[in-house]
């Protein structure tokens, strides 16, 4: 099944910094999001499921990224909860087997 002009959306409910309460203290929590496309995919592909996957991935790095250029590990651990967090919304929000199961094959990694 081709969706011709539908969008997965990547967000954040609350930038990574919201998960460590002392760190949000002195930082500024802001909601992040980016639209994927995935015109012109098949989610019933694997191969374009796994492209699509990708691009939601890509995205989930880009909105959870850290402005800092030397991030401390704590930062660096946020900001992978913050991604996971993300892209498991986005590709819930899809409802698409074939994504979700790639998906939750690469969380049993």
């Amino acid at each position: 099944m081709t969706l011709p002009k539908t969008l997965a959306t990547v967000m954040t409910a609350a930038a990574a910094f919201s998960l460590l309460p002392a760190m949000a203290a002195s930082t500024d929590v802001q909601e992040k999001s980016q639209d994927v496309s995935i015109r012109g995919y098949d989610l019933t592909d694997v191969n374009d499921a796994k492209a699509v996957l990708e691009k939601i991935e890509k995205a989930a790095d880009r909105v959870c990224t850290i402005s800092s250029a030397r991030a401390t590990v704590r930062e660096r651990i946020l900001r992978r909860a913050c991604a996971e967090s993300a892209i498991g919304k986005a590709v819930a929000a899809l409802n698409a087997p074939e994504v979700t199961a790639l998906a939750d094959a690469e969380d049993t990694k």
